[in-house]
């Protein structure tokens, strides 16, 4: 078999935003890894992007044990902007907002340190995640508010 284009449909755009349909208001933008001799590079946030047209408040980062899962969470006024940096993780998301033009749709997105990316849930939507993966994931987790 030759692998290439044919068949395989591409999942982002040349800037890297996905072309999934998505729960309003999220976005998965994929990142871009610069990688030399001398290790690697991947750019996790940057305002230029203009993904969000608010500020980063605080930064933490999470870990998930093999097979575990984190969830439910839903934020009243908190946007979860989310990166994984290491391991394998699928993201579940339930649009809870009944004046949401998606309300009631579901979104499964999944992370990997190959397929890395910029996840960001508005409020309201019902999110959950779990590593699928025999080891730990470390994921990035930036906020514009506190926890809500």
């Amino acid at each position: 078999m030759r692998w290439g284009c044919i068949g395989f449909p591409s999942n982002a755009l040349a800037h890297g935003v996905t072309k999934k349909r998505l729960i309003d208001g999220v976005i998965v933008r994929q990142a871009v890894t610069h990688v030399d001799d001398r290790g690697s590079l991947t750019e996790i946030y940057n305002p230029a992007w203009g993904t969000v047209d608010f500020p980063l408040v605080y930064a933490y980062q999470t870990m998930i044990r093999p097979g575990k899962v984190k969830g439910w969470l839903e934020h009243r006024i908190q946007t979860d902007r989310l990166f994984l940096s290491m391991g394998a993780i699928m993201f579940v998301l339930y649009d809870n907002r009944p004046d949401s033009p998606t309300y009631q749709m579901i979104n499964e997105v999944f992370m990997s340190e190959e397929n890395r990316g910029l996840l960001i849930i508005p409020p309201r939507v019902i999110h959950g995640v779990q590593n699928k993966r025999a080891d730990r994931h470390i994921q990035w987790e930036r906020g514009a508010a506190i926890c809500d």
